[in-house]
């Protein structure tokens, strides 16, 4: 990650550096122009891609020459289940077997505008809203050999963020649909989490114990990520 981090703001600073000092020579054909639209990938330190803003979608289109809008979207699904169990002198005792299911959206919307749509490096700046939602559930039972004896415990988290974004970066076009950017941006979320759960113990089918739990959470949060790297393709 910070091998990441450092050959990131190496070449933010390169593009920075250039933008401070274009000239119509070094001026090239882009794609900065209304009614085109890009794909839009990170770029890590293997120079793998991934979604720059969302991993399900990120995608930018431009309203203007020095106007654009970028959406990133995230859909997240993890459901599974597994087993397990304790062995204690050559004896199993208590096996357990859960499941559980996972459910995120992600949303990023942002405005950009370019300070020129000519120079060799292009400088942008943007605002935005970011919104997120997750539903999880999870359920766990032990017992003994015989099930004469059963503990179910559940759990479910209901959690939400949204706030405002803002980027500062730069963007240069090594070919006319295609270039290398490099941007910072500051984050201003909103948390809230309601963590509910409950377990039951059973014997011979007789609850003998239950209890409940639930907690909730909430939090303001600034911070700003470091300097992020990424490819555009425009069409």
């Amino acid at each position: 990650m910070f091998r990441t981090t450092k050959f990131a703001m190496v070449l933010f600073a390169f593009l920075a550096a250039n933008a401070a000092m274009p000239s119509e020579s070094s001026a090239r054909e882009n794609s900065l122009k209304k009614g085109k639209w890009a794909l839009q990938f990170e770029i890590d330190r293997d120079f793998d891609l991934s979604g720059y803003q969302g991993n399900t979608l990120s995608i930018k289109t431009h309203t203007a020459d020095n106007r654009a809008y970028r959406l990133g979207f995230t859909v997240f699904f993890d459901i599974g289940d597994s087993e397990s169990f304790s062995i204690l002198n050559d004896t199993i005792i208590y096996p357990r077997e859960s499941n559980f299911n996972s459910k995120r959206i992600d949303i990023n919307l942002q405005k950009v505008f370019y300070a020129s749509t000519d120079a060799a490096v292009n400088l942008f700046y943007g605002l935005g809203t970011a919104f997120s939602l997750q539903h999880s559930t999870s359920e766990r039972e032990s017992f003994n050999r015989p099930r004469t004896i059963i503990q179910t415990y559940n759990s479910t988290n209901n959690a939400w963020a949204a706030g405002l974004t803002g980027i500062l970066g730069a963007e240069w076009f090594f070919a006319e649909n295609m270039s290398l950017l490099g941007e910072y941006t500051t984050f201003l979320n909103y948390n809230e989490s309601i963590v509910k759960s409950e377990f039951i113990t059973t014997e011979n089918g007789i609850i003998t114990n239950k209890g409940y739990d639930e907690r909730k959470g909430n939090s303001f949060r600034l911070s700003s990520s470091s300097v992020k790297f990424g490819l555009s393709v425009y069409f």
